[in-house]
């Protein structure tokens, strides 16, 4: 009866985790990064909407705008928003 006692206690007590005290999860998700399409674009215009562009060897750098992060051959995609 203690041992069906102590789990039900360590059930309520994980329930009840905030998320502030959960770890942060950096990678972005699949659903929000957009791929960069061929044929890329040679010229782009000076609107400044950051977002976050994603390399071939997995590093990330802020872009001017998502035509801007696609001009650099070597990025593969990006999402909206500057890089963290």
């Amino acid at each position: 009866m203690l041992r069906y006692s102590f789990i039900f206690a360590l059930i309520c007590v994980s329930a009840c985790t905030t998320p502030e005290f959960q770890p942060a999860v950096m990678e972005p998700t699949v659903l929000s990064m957009m791929e960069c399409e061929e044929p890329r674009p040679q010229m782009c215009t000076m609107i400044y909407d950051p977002v976050c562009g994603a390399t071939k060897n997995g590093l990330r750098k802020t872009y001017a705008s998502d035509c801007t992060a696609c001009s650099d051959g070597n990025v593969t995609g990006f999402e909206k928003g500057a890089c963290p």
